[in-house]
């Protein structure tokens, strides 16, 4: 009996690092955003493992430490009671990553305590082969052999993205799985030849990203290498390794541009001196910041402090919902001060995580993290569940090593997990729910706006995607309708949240009309026209011809 419970256990242990791994190669299909299955998959990954494993640890530990993740849950519940966040959805969401890097901290922090590296094996080779397969699905985008749905087919501007549709994505990923090879390898769970066969697949897969944030990464890393390791053997090691990658970044885009006479890749020159719209915006954000520096925007609302503070001399023709720089974001959101130190304590925190590190097995771990945050500098790979997971789970499993006495951790009881867990579970069943029923939504409208002007309110209550919810009847539905229906408050609210030209103009009429709240009305008149690189013109307004 024993023996089929642990292979019961062992197969959903497979089945939860499956989905982990499979979110990084499913196509993005969801309107709602394009990667919401896939996050949605990597969750349920993470939870299936949790579940598991929470009945296989003999006790459950959590480092003290984390009462700074409840310090930012109260902040951002402060600023959901002031009106600060817009929507509950938003609220949803910032307390839903929180809890996910959570819980996969907690998963890799107990799982090294407890002596077991399964798991960590696990999710290295699911890497391994998902990078596999995106290499060729990243071929395919260059020689165009085959056309599918299920397939990413066309590249950005020459430069690969694989299932993931994001260059800098997938070369994260690469990065990533590169050096969880090397804990592989540092383990003797695979042989040289193997060993330099996969990493030469993964350089020459990540060159094909032609990844800025890769080259910065790899620079970084190779110091910090140096820094622990400073004997000869390890000096060459690392000359020969950034010979055979920065080789590869000059070569490959000549090579494909040579045999694909369109010269559909950037040669490494133009991608060392081309600028970026995120360098120009964060001039912008930066005086965002510094216009409510005490309180912020809300969690999730880089594009709300966009559209305050645009004038004539922004970055015209680009609007962002994240600001392209981890730090950046959190003083959008929190305010300057509490920004800055939240910032301060992720830079301590991954600080004292390498000097922590005695082993080249756990660098190279660490070296997974790297990655993650030098991307998150220049992106927002932490807005996706798929990277999230598998960081949090290495920065839990590495850290094991700041443990000095029992007073670093307390313990959490098995019954406050299991009801824990529970409450997640049943999160996860409710946000499917609605996905489903604001799917609905969005197709009974679109088919209504097909062959008529006029589409009828579906009345539907949505708890959790409130914004969605008001962003679809906001778009479609008349002005008079929704004049009925909502206040001037929501008007602005979705205006901001959701800024197209039908939304906008509906805040501005109702705005006009009431003859309340112009001054912010003219603003997002003035941001709209920014972003959409257009002359500024007030729009005519809407009068209601029809009664409800």
């Amino acid at each position: 009996m024993n023996s089929i419970f642990k292979k019961i256990k062992n197969y959903t242990i497979v089945s939860g690092v499956f989905f982990l791994g499979s979110a990084f190669i499913i196509p993005n299909t969801s309107n709602l955003s394009s990667t919401l299955y896939k996050e949605l998959i990597a969750v349920l990954g993470l939870l299936i493992l949790l579940t598991v494993k929470s009945f296989d640890y003999k006790k459950i530990l959590i480092p003290k430490n984390f009462y700074w993740f409840l310090f930012v849950i109260f902040i951002i519940f402060i600023q959901l009671i002031v009106g600060e966040i817009y929507f509950f959805q938003d609220f949803f969401f910032s307390i839903s990553f929180l809890v996910i890097l959570f819980l996969s901290f907690l998963l890799g922090f107990n799982e090294r305590l407890n002596g077991d590296d399964l798991i960590v094996k696990k999710i290295a080779w699911i890497f391994i082969i998902v990078v596999q397969i995106s290499f060729l699905i990243a071929i395919n985008q260059k020689i165009e052999i085959v056309q599918n749905f299920f397939l990413f087919s066309s590249s950005y501007n020459g430069r690969s993205t694989a299932n993931l549709g994001q260059p800098n994505q997938f070369s994260t990923l690469i990065l990533i799985t590169l050096f969880l090879l090397c804990y592989l390898r540092e383990k003797n769970s695979l042989n040289n030849m193997v060993f330099n066969i996969l990493s030469f697949c993964l350089i020459f897969a990540n060159v094909m990203t032609q990844s800025r944030s890769a080259w910065i990464s790899v620079i970084l890393i190779s110091l910090l290498y140096l820094l622990k390791f400073q004997k000869k053997i390890e000096l060459r090691r690392v000359i020969f390794f950034n010979i055979v990658f920065w080789t590869l970044v000059y070569c490959v885009p000549l090579l494909f541009n040579l045999i694909f006479f369109q010269k559909n890749s950037y040669s490494t020159f133009d991608r060392l001196t081309m600028g970026s719209s995120r360098f120009e915006i964060w001039h912008q954000l930066l005086k965002a910041v510094f216009h409510k520096p005490f309180i912020g925007y809300g969690w999730g609302q880089t594009g709300v402090a966009q559209l305050e503070t645009i004038n004539k001399s922004s970055t015209k023709g680009e609007w962002f919902t994240y600001s392209h720089n981890l730090f950046l974001d959190l003083m959008l959101w929190n305010g300057f001060f509490i920004g800055l130190i939240i910032s301060i304590l992720i830079l301590c925190f991954l600080i004292e995580l390498y000097s922590s590190i005695k082993n080249k097995s756990d660098l190279f771990l660490f070296f997974c993290v790297v990655a993650f945050f030098v991307h998150c500098l220049l992106e927002y790979p932490f807005a996706y569940t798929y990277f999230l997971i598998p960081v949090g789970f290495l920065c839990g499993y590495i850290s094991t090593q700041n443990i000095k006495n029992s007073i670093s951790y307390f313990n959490l009881s098995k019954r406050k997990l299991t009801l824990f867990l529970g409450c997640c579970w049943l999160g996860y069943v409710a946000f499917w729910v609605e996905v489903l029923d604001i799917s609905k939504k969005n197709e009974i409208y679109a088919r209504q706006f097909l062959f008529s002007n006029h589409v009828k309110f579906y009345n539907i209550e949505n708890y959790i995607l409130d914004g969605f919810s008001k962003q679809l009847d906001f778009q479609y539905l008349d002005y008079c309708e929704l004049k009925d229906k909502y206040q001037l408050l929501d008007f602005k609210k979705v205006a901001y949240r959701y800024p197209n030209a039908s939304i906008v103009y509906k805040y501005y009429s109702i705005s006009a009309e009431m003859k309340m709240d112009q001054k912010s009305a003219n603003q997002i008149i003035r941001a709209y026209s920014v972003i959409k690189n257009q002359k500024i013109i007030k729009p005519k307004l809407k009068f209601c011809s029809i009664e409800y």
